[in-house]
Order: structure tokens, then C-alpha cells, then sequence
């Protein structure tokens, strides 16, 4: 009880290995470790002895079965097509990516934040047991990263949204009259010059904050002593290893060194703010729209189309609107549905 997951499944594991010859039975509402190598059977139970029942896989079970302890998991496995976002499962990414795909056969998945969702479409771990008949797209916020992190995930099968987050698609100046002006409440009819004004003057107060933080994206490195498995066979004694040691410690401290120097960061630091100044005096609203945190920015916009916050503009965009109408959201329909092969 109240072990960390991995925790729980290394200590079961060896305890296992300790007594080959002992038989095991637990009772667990954890999938991951109902699906470890060290477990022969699995049976899924029922308040009605009748129904409890032995499955070799997953697949096996109706969807309204899985639905207690698999959450979202039975659509994925009842479909070959299937987007995988951020949040969960009531968050504004399922909602939004819903409405945006108009397909019914397509699967939306939330599955945590973006490190789960590269996970997931790599089919690792668990996922590799589950999801073996299926193609998985995942969708990623492009929130503060810089361009060569964005353009290697796509590598991986993963599409960066060219804005900030899924909300920043809906303070496109153009969602915003259209919503406000469909509502009809306010009492000066809103221009999408009045939208871009106040997307701006929210860039310029943010500048500062927005410039650190796509620094501190960038200043991130991971750093640790290792040799290659030649190097490793051609140290034949203690010495040699480590002068071997030596020298890799030694790389990554330069390379700490030269990501965190004060001049370095200072030269990151100029170039954001440039960026930052160029897209306000260029009026560029697909930079501004990718700089701009989405979620903030949505909710001080929804009140000039005359609706409470963010979730309340979605709703109404998702009642009134489709995504074809707008350009932007027809381009990102387009490139979701050809990468699940819709």
C-alpha cells in the first residue's frame, strides 16, 4: 500500500525470483503490474463469481469491461487510428481534438503530459503489450521548446502544434470575432484588429517572462559519465580506465560549462527578446500566438466575445462552428487526419 508503482514492482519481482518455487496471487488495480514478465495469468474479477474470467489478452474483453479499470484505454484498443494527446480525459485537449477531427472512428487518448505522450507513440513498456495492431499519431504542445527539440519529436511520430498550446488556436483573431459576433452580446461589434491589439499587449507585458523561460528551456541539459563499449574493451587495466573516466568527466564539465556561461545565457537571452520585439512590431500573430502562453491568453480573450473563460468559447466554437471554416484549424484537421491515415 502507498508504494511508488516502480517501487512496488521491483519489490514483488524479487521476492518472486527469491521463491521460484512459491505460487503468487495478487489482487491489483494497477495494469502495469498485472502485465509483468513474472506473471503467468491474469484474471479479471466480478462481484458475480460466474463472471470472473481468465484472459490471455487485453483485446479480449468488451469495451464496457475495460471501462472500469482501463479508463480511456478501451477506445484505443477497439480502433487502428488513434490521436494521442496531452491532459485528460476532460481537459480542453480531449474536447478540442474531438471537435477538430470529426471522425468518430478516430480515438483521442489523452495521456498525461508530453513525456507520456512520446511514450506512448513509441510503444513503450506497457504499451508495447497493449497496443500492437495500431498506428499511434501524438500531438504535443509546442509551450516554451526551442525549434531542434519540436523537429526531433517529429521524427519519433509526434506533431508539435506550430502555437504555444491547443488554446492558442482559439485567440486566432478570426475565432475570436466569429464566436463574438455568432453570440451577439457585446455592444460594440469586435474586429480582429481589436483581437491582435490586445494579443500583442499581452506579448509586450510578457516579454521578459517569456524570453527566461524559453532560456531555461534551452539551458536544460542532462549530463553523465559514460564510455563506449570499444573504449571500454580496449582498457585492459585499472589505470587506463581511469584516465578513460577521467577524460569523459572532463567533456561533460566543458559541456555544462559552455550551456550555463553567463555569456551564453546572456546571448540566449538577447535573441528571445528579439524575437519577442520583432514579432510586436511585424504584427506576427502565428509568432506572437507560439511565444504567449495559450491557456492565460484564451481566458482574457473570452470575455470580449462575450463568453466567461476559455471552456465556454469552446463550447460555443464547437456548437456553432466547424473547423473547415477557419484556415489555420482546416490546415491542423488536414495534417492530423493524414498522419492517422484518415
Amino acid at each position: 500500500m502507498n508504494l511508488h508503482p516502480e517501487l512496488a514492482e521491483r519489490i514483488w519481482t524479487l521476492i518472486e525470483n527469491e521463491y521460484p518455487e512459491k505460487i503468487f496471487i495478487y489482487a491489483s488495480h494497477s495494469i502495469n503490474f498485472s502485465l509483468r514478465e513474472n506473471v503467468n495469468t491474469v484474471y479479471v474479477l466480478s462481484d458475480d463469481a460466474d463472471k470472473i474470467a481468465r484472459i490471455d489478452s487485453f483485446e479480449d474483453l468488451e469495451r464496457v469491461e475495460l471501462s472500469a479499470f482501463l479508463g480511456g484505454l478501451p477506445g484505443i484498443l477497439s480502433t487502428n487510428k488513434v490521436v494521442v494527446t496531452e491532459g485528460h480525459d476532460k481537459s480542453y485537449d480531449s474536447i478540442f481534438y474531438r471537435w477538430l477531427t470529426e471522425d468518430s472512428s478516430i480515438e483521442i487518448y489523452p495521456g498525461g503530459g508530453c513525456t507520456d505522450v512520446i511514450d506512448i507513440v513509441g510503444k513503450s513498456g506497457l504499451w508495447s503489450k497493449i497496443s500492437t495492431k495500431i498506428s499511434l499519431v501524438g500531438v504535443i504542445d509546442s509551450d516554451f521548446r526551442s525549434r531542434e527539440y519540436l523537429e526531433n519529436l517529429e521524427s519519433q511520430g509526434v506533431v508539435p502544434l506550430p502555437f504555444h498550446e491547443a488554446e492558442s488556436f482559439l485567440c486566432i483573431p478570426e475565432v475570436i470575432v466569429a464566436v463574438g459576433n455568432r453570440i451577439g452580446s457585446q455592444e460594440n461589434e469586435l474586429t480582429s484588429e481589436d483581437v491582435e491589439d490586445h494579443i500583442f499587449s499581452n506579448l509586450e507585458a510578457s516579454k521578459l517572462s517569456v524570453a527566461a523561460k524559453r532560456v531555461f528551456f534551452k539551458s536544460k541539459i542532462t549530463l553523465g559519465v559514460s564510455l563506449t563499449k570499444k573504449v571500454l574493451a580496449k582498457s585492459d587495466s585499472t589505470e587506463q580506465l581511469i584516465e578513460e573516466l577521467k577524460g569523459a568527466a572532463e567533456d561533460e564539465i566543458k559541456k555544462a560549462t559552455e550551456v550555463c556561461s553567463v555569456e551564453t545565457l546572456q546571448r540566449l537571452l538577447e535573441e528571445e527578446i528579439e524575437r519577442v520585439d520583432s514579432a510586436i512590431q511585424t504584427r506576427d500573430i502565428t509568432t506572437a500566438l507560439l511565444l504567449l502562453p495559450g491557456k492565460e491568453l484564451l481566458n482574457k480573450l473570452a470575455p470580449k466575445a462575450g463568453c466567461r473563460n476559455g471552456d465556454d468559447l469552446m463550447r460555443s466554437l464547437k456548437r456553432n462552428f466547424k473547423p473547415s471554416e477557419f484556415e489555420i484549424l482546416g490546415q491542423l484537421q488536414k495534417s492530423l487526419l493524414n498522419a492517422v491515415g484518415s
